[in-house]
């Protein structure tokens, strides 16, 4: 974070900025099937639902209810900061044990460390090329797809993934994508779908889960 920024950050978190929220199994589920109920009555009907693993899978899950002709295929983009934090045992083991109130600071502190100012017109998200990601055999064509995953927080997962999309299905494939919170401070994704913005899910999954 640029020191610039660092006024912004401490007023945040003093603000008590991203809202945390936990999400159990059950109440993922409810509204994930809400966001796809969303997406429904925008009238956009997508022939494949994409979900980035590994958040994404639970979320797109219950597409299938609503979407039940849709494709499903699962596509894999990681951010840095996750997979040193599942390599990091020393770290699982302070979240776990730490009281709720300290874990929701440390979630605020990461939100807004990850703060930058950006040109998206300058500073595209661009898959390389090749861009690394696995995408299984879709069958036909998808002519309408949604990308779906947990959350933006910087966007650069949904968006590299979305841009791989698009690059591999060609331009006459739509491509959309839905999440169940925009938590991130000025992201590089524009979910078209999100049922949250402003708000830091501590989700079934997360390290700091506790049921």
């Amino acid at each position: 974070m640029q020191l610039a920024h660092l006024g912004k950050a401490i007023n945040g978190i003093a603000r008590g900025f991203p809202r945390v929220v936990t999400m159990g199994p059950e109440r993922v589920v409810a509204e994930s099937r809400r966001l796809a109920e969303s997406v429904r009555a925008s009238g956009y009907a997508p022939t494949h639902v994409v979900a980035i693993a590994k958040g994404g899978i639970a979320i797109a899950e219950p597409f299938h209810d609503v979407f039940p002709d849709a494709g499903f295929m699962v596509v894999t983009r990681q951010r840095a900061g996750t997979a040193i934090k599942e390599r990091n045992g020393g770290f699982r083991r302070l979240v776990q044990r730490a009281p709720e109130g300290i874990t929701t600071l440390l979630r605020r502190v990461e939100h807004w460390s990850r703060y930058v100012e950006r040109d998206f017109a300058r500073d595209p998200v661009m898959p390389d090329e090749p861009d690394g990601l696995v995408w299984p055999d879709a069958g036909p064509a998808p002519q309408r797809i949604v990308v779906v995953d947990d959350a933006v927080d910087t966007g650069l997962s949904i968006e590299y993934v979305s841009q791989s999309a698009r690059r591999r299905f060609g331009p006459d494939c739509q491509v959309r994508m839905a999440v169940l919170t925009v938590s991130g401070v000025n992201p590089h994704a524009r979910a078209d779908y999100a049922l949250m913005r402003g708000v830091n899910i501590r989700f079934f999954w997360s390290k700091d889960y506790r049921a």
